[in-house]
């Protein structure tokens, strides 16, 4: 039997900071080749999963295994085969590319010559004829190339990404687009994407979690439908005459897995069995539907009911 191989694994995971709860229960799972989007609004505990990933804070309960091994005891050994780009990794303005990335190696105890450093410059793009200026004369979108050629110094073997096209307009996002799936698809890094803006969800992963108030709410194949990984589930929403007075016959269907009511419409889910179906046979029981429409539309739907209707702003 095939086994996806499993670089990143919470189970029951669960962290607090004093008395309030930041993550719980989180059962996750990232497989090797990966693009996974942790999409969730500000202060849904995202930042501080990557920062008990990289074994740089403890946790409370559950367990955590990062390519096999336990941050928590492992932390120094796995940061040498994993690396992070916080969102604002700052840049020191006075360095040229070739000078910030020599710092870095040399943080890092990387024994690395210039031509391997000219490679990794070559590798995210950055032109030959920019290696020595200056990084203040960068623009933003370069800015982030640097940070990613930074963080790919020591080959990681799992790239963590905290909000990577932030603060990029359209054409410098899309550029940042293709340099992470080009690197994905050449080198197979295992890229952890933790971001609330679903363009970059839409665009680059294969997988999503979506964190909400410290729970995993929705974990699975990023597809048209956005289908869960376990079984195909159809969402659709319904307007049927005088909603409420059918809420409890429609929730005593057996093929029905959710039945709720939001201002004169229903939202149904229901397993396996085709849409058509299901509407005609609730219209011959005499369910007065005016109109069906396909909840599962896109990832912004998904994203609102999973979140309810919270869209971030900048922070935690």
């Amino acid at each position: 039997e095939y086994k996806m191989d499993i670089v990143i694994e919470s189970k029951m995971l669960h962290k607090k900071y004093g008395k309030q709860d930041v993550l719980k229960d989180m059962n996750l799972h990232v497989n090797r080749g990966d693009i996974y989007g942790l999409l969730g609004p500000n202060g849904a505990g995202k930042t501080t999963f990557v920062r008990i990933l990289l074994g740089l804070i403890d946790f409370d309960n559950g367990e955590v295994k990062v390519l096999g091994e336990n941050p928590d005891q492992n932390g120094k050994m796995l940061r040498t085969r994993m690396n992070a780009l916080p969102e604002d990794f700052g840049v020191y303005p006075w360095m040229s590319a070739m000078e910030y990335l020599e710092f870095f190696a040399g943080l890092y105890n990387l024994k690395m010559s210039r031509m391997q450093i000219l490679k990794i410059l070559n590798t995210v793009g950055i032109e030959k004829k920019d290696f020595n200026k200056n990084l203040g004369a960068y623009s933003q979108g370069m800015k982030k190339r640097v940070g990613i050629a930074r963080a790919l110094l020591n080959r990681p073997e799992i790239l963590l990404l905290d909000e990577p096209s932030n603060g990029l307009d359209p054409r410098g996002r899309k550029e940042i687009h293709e340099l992470l799936l080009e690197l994905n698809r050449e080198t197979g890094v295992t890229i952890v994407l933790s971001t609330h803006i679903l363009d970059d969800v839409q665009n680059l992963c294969n997988r999503i979690g979506i964190l909400h108030k410290g729970k995993l709410q929705y974990q699975g194949k990023i597809n048209p439908n956005l289908l869960s990984d376990e079984e195909t589930a159809f969402r659709y929403r319904l307007h049927l005459r005088n909603a409420a007075d059918h809420l409890s016959a429609l929730a005593g269907l057996k093929q029905l897995k959710l039945v709720r009511e939001e201002n004169s419409w229903v939202i149904l889910e229901w397993i396996k069995t085709e849409p058509d179906k299901v509407i005609k046979d609730l219209l011959d029981k005499g369910f007065p539907i005016i109109e069906a429409k396909n909840e599962y539309s896109n990832l912004e739907n998904v994203y609102l009911r999973y979140t309810g209707g919270s869209f971030a702003q900048k922070g935690a």
